[in-house]
């Protein structure tokens, strides 16, 4: 019924989201903790996944 709605409204959260991390990633000290943040948040997720893998629960 409304799913053009849907994906404007998807495209405009993108948009956002993608302004406000150049936003923050255009203030140099920032860029090691943002950089070290997503790669912790990346080797967690892929550490819990080979858990579960592990548990036969994926």
């Amino acid at each position: 019924m409304n799913e053009g709605y849907f994906v404007n409204w998807l495209g405009s959260v993108l948009s956002l989201f993608n302004m406000t991390l150049n936003r923050i990633l255009g203030f140099v000290p920032s860029r090691l903790y943002v950089g070290t943040l997503v790669f912790l948040t990346m080797f967690s997720l892929l550490a819990h996944l080979i858990r579960q893998g592990r548990k036969g629960k994926l």
